[in-house]
Parts: structure tokens; C-alpha cells; sequence
């Protein structure tokens, strides 16, 4: 059961004939993220900014890591997911990112797929 934490969740992540459930908590607590993220998990984090935002707040050293997800029944994935549409185009550097997570508009969600 691999962990994933990732910046957005797609349903290109599941397999092509998927026919099952996905379990979604919406805006988890931190303390859940750090248990969680205490096992073995795999960065997923496609953007700098996010990475870095994972790092001040977990005591990480993540960086960028722009991969493809497939997953199977039992996987979990976390997601640092924005409360509001950015301007097309628009990419964060760090400081803004750290600036929207303590003005409340980035939550953390849980999917798992079953």
C-alpha cells in the first residue's frame, strides 16, 4: 500500500479498466499528514513551491519531483491541494506558496483508492 504525496490527483492515476471506490477526506489535519508521511512514502510533488512548502512544515528535504502516478487498490495518496484557482499561466515561487498556506487558501486531502 504506497503512500503518494502529490500536489493535485487526477483520474488518469487509476487504472484504465478501474472499477471500485475512492475514498476522499477533505482538508485532513497536519498531525494526520506527519503520521502518515513517518512511513515510506513517494513524492509525487510536480512543483518547487509545494515541495518546499512540505519541507517548513515536516522537516523534509523534498524537491520537485514531476512523476507519473498509476495506482491499485490500497493506495493512498495525499494531496496539497490550493482552495482557489490560480490566473492561467500563473506559477508560485516558494514565498508565495508559504504565503497562501498561512492565509488558509492550501488544505491537505486523503484519497484512497479501494
Amino acid at each position: 500500500m504506497p503512500i503518494y504525496l502529490a500536489n493535485a490527483f487526477s483520474l488518469n492515476m487509476l487504472p484504465d479498466k478501474f472499477d471500485g471506490f475512492i475514498r476522499v477526506k477533505r482538508d485532513i489535519q497536519l498531525d494526520t499528514v506527519k503520521k502518515l508521511l513517518q512511513n515510506n512514502f513517494i513524492n509525487a510533488i510536480g512543483h518547487e513551491g509545494t515541495a518546499q512548502l512540505i519541507n517548513s512544515l515536516f522537516g523534509l528535504t523534498l524537491t520537485a519531483n514531476r512523476v507519473s502516478v498509476k495506482l491499485s487498490r490500497g493506495d493512498i495518496v495525499l494531496i496539497v491541494q490550493l482552495k482557489e484557482r490560480l490566473p492561467e499561466g500563473k506559477i508560485l515561487n516558494t514565498d508565495e506558496v508559504l504565503d497562501l498556506y498561512n492565509q488558509g487558501k492550501i488544505q491537505f486531502d486523503f484519497v484512497k483508492v479501494e
